[in-house]
């Protein structure tokens, strides 16, 4: 049996009382009752984390997308920045298949790859349908966001932020029609070589070097430079990448960006699929949910992440993250952690061994109140013996440091926390 097929089998008995809107994440280990997700938590966003090998992609990330795709009607992106195998497209593909079957509608699944040495879809954020409705600021903004441009607006961060943004904007002011990196890279080239000083400062102009640099990298991409006028067969043009169509009908889209071998691009290339499709939601009709999933998602960590959440969940687009341990969305001059606390509304733990992350989990798993017994013995000058018992309440953490260790040892066990639960999912706030 396929991957597939073993899970959908293990669901089974549970499927006939699936409520229609939910999917199943498993069963409550104090009671066997099943737990059952409204799809709309998934809307605020959802959080895996675990050790590698701990179940985030088998447990977590594969059912999840398996089921969001069997209801037919929602748009699935999937961002894999550990392309190590190709487990979550093969998900992607059997779930597409099953769904055929149940609905008798294909759903359309494109790919697209950074690597030189795989088949690969177009995609040309600057030849998307919406892009030419935006200002010069706002192509800039997401430009500067997308290649982790943009640093902050404290001293010194702030300054190096706005000369990045500058050196772009007053690129696409000179040069209106430009559509590929390539274009844009030599278009920097030739403003901070010959752009007079009352229009760039010549210390502005220095930063272009390092923007320019930024930019070549995405150059290189062929798969993110296509148009009609660069010579690839027309077949690549008409069928490349159009994200606002995942708002239209429901489709899917796998994105092969493996970190290990592309560490400089494969960043930046996700967070511009990201930005892009952030920015589609904003100018085209909604008509159907759509989901984004990012595995390792650590690795496109940058300034600016925390207001993509914020947007995606204003949007109605449900973004799945999944990475290894908290301290990995902490890095120099970026901390995601209360970010992720904050927008994501269902967050599930596997095999987590970091003490910090431990430590986190139990103080904010809640309390509860512990009963305290203990027991004296006594022998008087008679020799008899004595026996007092008393107890006292204390206030302690709901989970301690044991039960983590007891759910990572178990290769089918974890622990999950719905914030503001719905339908069948309801715990009260507090982990199960």
């Amino acid at each position: 049996k396929t991957a597939y097929e073993i899970r959908l089998s293990l669901v089974g008995s549970e499927m006939c009382i699936r409520d229609r809107g939910s999917l199943y994440f498993g069963r409550v280990v104090a009671d066997g009752s099943p737990v059952l997700v409204p799809r709309d938590i998934l809307k605020e966003h959802a959080h895996g984390l675990g050790d590698s090998g701990g179940g985030k992609t088998a447990l977590f990330l594969c059912p999840i997308i398996e089921q969001l795709i069997s209801f037919g009607d929602c748009s699935v992106i999937v961002l894999d920045l550990k392309g190590d195998s190709l487990e979550l497209l093969a998900s992607l593909q059997c779930a597409a298949e099953q769904a055929r079957k149940a609905h008798g509608r294909a759903l359309p699944l494109k790919f697209f790859s950074n690597q030189r040495d795989k088949s690969t879809f177009a995609f040309n954020p600057m030849t998307q349908p919406f892009w030419s409705n935006f200002d010069l600021l706002t192509q800039t903004d997401i430009l500067c966001a997308a290649n982790g441009l943009t640093y902050g607006t404290d001293y010194g961060a702030g300054y190096f932020s706005s000369a990045n943004a500058a050196i772009l904007f007053h690129t696409l002011k000179t040069f209106p029609h430009v559509n590929t990196f390539g274009e844009l890279a030599d278009c920097i080239g030739t403003v901070i070589t010959v752009a007079k000083k009352r229009e760039l400062h010549p210390e502005i102009r220095k930063a272009g070097v390092h923007v320019q640099e930024v930019i070549k990298r995405l150059a290189a991409c062929e798969a993110l430079n296509v148009t009609r006028t660069t010579g690839q067969p027309a077949p690549a043009v008409e069928q490349a990448i159009d994200l606002t169509q995942l708002f239209q009908e429901p489709q899917l889209l796998y994105c092969h960006l493996p970190s290990t071998l592309s560490p400089s691009g494969a960043p930046e290339v996700a967070r511009l699929f990201t930005y892009m499709l952030l920015a589609a939601s904003t100018q085209t009709e909604r008509r159907c949910p759509v989901f984004l999933v990012i595995d390792e998602f650590q690795r496109m960590v940058a300034n600016n992440l925390e207001y993509m959440l914020q947007l995606a969940r204003s949007m109605g687009v449900g973004i799945i993250l999944a990475n290894q341990s908290m301290q990995d969305l902490q890095k120099a001059n970026t901390n995601l952690i209360p970010a992720i606390e904050a927008n994501c509304r269902l967050r599930q733990w596997f095999s987590v061994s970091s003490s910090e992350d431990q430590e986190r989990l139990v103080r904010s798993s809640g309390l509860t109140v512990d009963l305290s017994s203990s027991w004296s013995q006594s022998t008087n000058a008679k020799g008899e013996t004595s026996t007092s018992h008393s107890q006292s309440e204390q206030v302690v953490p709901r989970l301690t440091i044991n039960d983590i260790l007891l759910t990572n040892d178990h290769p089918l066990r974890s622990i999950l926390r719905i914030s503001r639960g719905a339908g069948y999912g309801q715990y009260g706030g507090l982990p199960v």
